[in-house]
This record gives structure tokens, sequence and C-alpha cells, in this order.
């Protein structure tokens, strides 16, 4: 179950605006700017099942597609939180992929002390790049979806960062090319 609220004010005096269509954008009734701030509150709840099975889980793509129905639907704000939970989804197959190329080296000492100076696990930062690349000689920014990753990493940080709405179609692309790093670091 998905709960979203939604507040909109006046980027430049702080009024409160209602009802207000992201399209058809009216002028602040108290200081006539169309500058917006959006506070966002969004709750989740997930509820995970376990069969007989006992199948493993896969937690990138369990937010990989928690993120595909987000985007389904027509809410901007969704989208927006969509483009968050894709980069969460990298962010936990890129810690995957570093712990399973350091289990060779045989050594947890050296991991976590590596790890504790790179600070990220964001496949976009040189660091952890060089790290996964020395690591397990994949190369991932010649692959063929870098450029797309690279584009929705801005489009994520704008999110987070801005407070930027992203449409379902910018929600889409990031999905497909974060869905293509998860697919290729779980190979």
């Amino acid at each position: 179950m998905t709960q979203i609220t939604t507040d909109t004010f006046c980027g430049e005096c702080g009024e409160p605006i209602y009802n207000e269509d992201s399209a058809n954008r009216m002028p602040c009734p108290n200081c006539s700017s169309t500058k917006r701030t959006y506070h966002l509150t969004a709750s989740v709840t997930v509820s995970v099942s376990v069969s007989a099975d006992a199948q493993k889980i896969s937690y990138p793509q369990s937010f990989l597609d928690t993120a595909k129905e987000w985007i389904k639907g027509d809410v901007e704000a969704l989208h927006s939180m969509a483009v968050i939970i894709c980069h969460v989804a990298c962010e936990l197959a890129t810690d995957r992929a570093l712990s399973i190329a350091f289990q060779p080296l045989g050594n947890d000492a050296l991991e976590q002390m590596i790890r504790k100076r790179i600070k990220s696990n964001r496949m976009g930062t040189p660091e952890t790049r060089k790290l996964y690349t020395s690591l397990t000689g994949d190369k991932i920014e010649e692959q063929g979806f870098w450029p797309d990753y690279q584009e929705s990493i801005k489009r994520r940080d704008n999110v987070a960062h801005n407070g930027i709405l992203v449409s379902k179609k910018e929600a889409e692309e990031t999905h497909a090319a974060t869905s293509e790093l998860v697919r290729h670091l779980g190979q």
C-alpha cells in the first residue's frame, strides 16, 4: 500500500498553492511568482510472502518492480519517487557485486578498509567504478547502457537534491537504464 501527500508552495514567498495543475501553473496569489517548491511525503508498505521453495529474494529486482508499478500510474510525484528507488536498486546491486568480487581475496579486513574509504555504492562515482573494474576487469562504462545510466544519474540528482518532478517517460527511461545496470551486475 502506498500513500502520498503533496504540498505545493510558492518558490519565492512560501505561500501555499492549492489545486494547481503543473501544466497550467498560475501566478502566486501573494507575490505573482510561478516558481514552486514541493514537499513530498511518501510511505510504502511492502509485504513479502515466502513459499515452501524458500526462493532467494533479489532486493534490487524487488525495488525495480516496485518502481515499475509506480511508473504505471499518472501521479508525477510517484514517477519521481520511482527514479529514486531505481537508483537505490543500483546501489544494492553494486554493493552485492563488490562483495562477490572481494570474495576470492579472502580478506574481510581488506574489504572493510577499502570500502570504508570509498564511502559510496553508486557505480556512477569514479572511485566505486575504479574499484569494481580493478576487482572484476569489467569496464562497465564501455557497456551500451552506460550513457543512459549517466543521464539517469543526473535525473536522480535533480529529483533528490532539487525536488524536480519527472515525467512518466523520464521515469521509464530511468527504469530501463537502471534495470540494465542491475542485470549486468548480477551476471
